[in-house]
């Protein structure tokens, strides 16, 4: 039996690709899937062109094209709407396991579909095996250093914003605006890419004289940052359950009706408060140190960070089950 999690390799490949557009939390979560299963032979499916730096590349082959393989026993994909022909073709050819990580859209067919949100109401694919739940939230390994019990600290300080290297709706920019306007000096530590419309204007605002800001467009040690903070503004997505991993109270804006689903689940596991359009009273409750920190214990406790292990393991019994349908077919 082929196996991701012992010394048995296997061919994987990794479709990061929601229409030909790839974000870099889609790249992210699978090359740390990839990086736990660093014996099998890993494989990044990405647009002609694209370059991507990464320490987890090193054990990952990138190709342009599903027909640049020879061999293919699973698939794991954030979004198979996009390249579906590509993967009906490859599934067709390899008689591989295809594995849809975030299923709400798609249309592809696929055997697994592992969500961290409860399931859609509906399913195309009507014989596939489904689970649901945060314990499947993926965190990449460099986090393990600094997850420590968090010592969380009776006045906030020190404060992180990051919606993204993106950050499409431009929330970095009102957060810091918000804390730039509140009579308290702040520590503030800001990451946004260059590329960002507003990043000049964001810049412009080191000179505040009201806090202390400190601007990183790429920072290489990302976790470092997001560890030694005593609040989080961010999204909902990747960059929340790295946060809450580390134990970071957090405030959230959702970004896309994607992460709009998460609300309800992150309001009751107690992993972050929810600002929506209130900065100020989103603000007035974590100045609460027994909110912040029951906070901290909740994220801690359901973002343990084995759900790269949970997903192979799902993974491998897949194959498994594969295999043993393709035995029995043949007797």
């Amino acid at each position: 039996m082929m196996s991701l999690t012992n010394e048995h390799t296997c061919t994987i490949l990794f479709a990061p690709i929601c229409g030909r557009a790839v974000g870099f939390g889609h790249v992210s979560r699978c090359l740390s899937i990839a990086t736990y299963s660093e014996h099998n032979k890993s494989y990044l499916l990405l647009p002609e062109g694209l370059d991507i730096v990464d320490e987890r590349l090193t054990n990952v082959t990138i190709i342009h094209s599903i027909e640049q393989l020879t061999q293919c026993d699973i698939i794991i994909s954030d979004q198979l709407d996009a390249p579906v022909l590509e993967i009906q073709q490859a599934k067709k050819q390899f008689s591989c396991c295809v594995v849809s990580l975030d299923h709400y859209q798609n249309t592809a067919p696929a055997d697994l579909i592992i969500n961290l949100k409860s399931l859609p109401a509906k399913l195309s694919e009507a014989q596939c095996k489904a689970v649901a739940g945060l314990e499947f939230a993926i965190i990449a390994p460099k986090f393990e250093n600094y997850r420590t019990p968090k010592k969380v600290q009776q006045q906030i300080h020190n404060v992180l914003i990051m919606y993204g290297g993106s950050d499409p709706n431009q929330y970095t920019l009102s957060t810091l605006e918000f804390l730039l306007s509140l009579d308290k000096k702040l520590n503030i530590t800001v990451i946004l890419g260059p590329l960002n419309p507003l990043y000049k204007q964001v810049c412009d605002m080191q000179n505040s004289k009201k806090a202390t800001v400190n601007i990183h467009s790429a920072p290489v040690q990302l976790a470092h940052y997001m560890s030694n903070q005593d609040l989080a503004f961010c999204g909902c997505g990747t960059s929340l359950f790295e946060l809450s991993y580390l134990g970071t109270p957090c405030i959230v804006r959702a970004q896309n009706e994607r992460e709009k689903m998460f609300i309800n689940d992150i309001a009751h596991y107690e992993l972050a408060i929810d600002a929506d359009d209130d900065y100020q009273k989103a603000w007035q409750q974590v100045q609460g140190f027994q909110i912040r920190q029951k906070m901290t214990v909740s994220q801690q406790n359901t973002i343990d960070g084995y759900g790269v292990n949970r997903i192979l393991k799902l993974c491998e019994q897949l194959i498994a089950d594969k295999q043993t349908q393709k035995v029995e077919h043949y007797e």
